[in-house]
């Protein structure tokens, strides 16, 4: 429940945080919006992280065959490598939430031999998936 707090608005403007601009969309609402695109039937699968401020969570939707991996980077922008991946998946959308970008698609990243690298931006929420949305 602290996350729909007025702490933690997901509307920002006319007024409110004595912000007088239109109103308009925080970070907290694409954060909010990017969990909520894992597909819909997904379980969570367990993940490893062996670097310092970065928190993942893993989903696999087995019937149709989708995974979407979030990460969170609280530390300088630095390269990621993700492995294991399923050999039926060829490439992963990327979505990135931070104090500018709600859920923008970035380029998708290619999967070769089960690993796909990605760039993860200072204080930014990744996501990929096979997904599409």
């Amino acid at each position: 429940e602290w996350q729909l707090t007025p702490t933690y608005s997901v509307l920002t403007g006319k007024g409110l945080y004595n912000d007088n601009g239109p109103l308009r969309p925080t970070q907290r609402f694409g954060n909010l919006k990017q969990l909520g695109a894992t597909p819909e039937g997904s379980y969570w699968i367990p993940c490893i992280v062996d670097r310092p401020n970065i928190s993942a969570a893993a989903y696999v939707d087995i019937l149709n065959g989708l995974y979407t991996i979030h990460l969170v980077n609280n530390s300088a922008t630095r390269k990621a490598t993700l492995t294991n991946i399923p050999a039926n998946v060829k490439s992963l959308n990327v979505y990135k939430t931070d104090y500018t970008r709600g859920m923008q698609k970035n380029q998708s990243v290619p999967v070769k031999n089960g690993t796909a690298e990605v760039f993860l931006e200072s204080a930014c929420f990744t996501t990929l998936t096979n997904a599409t949305f």
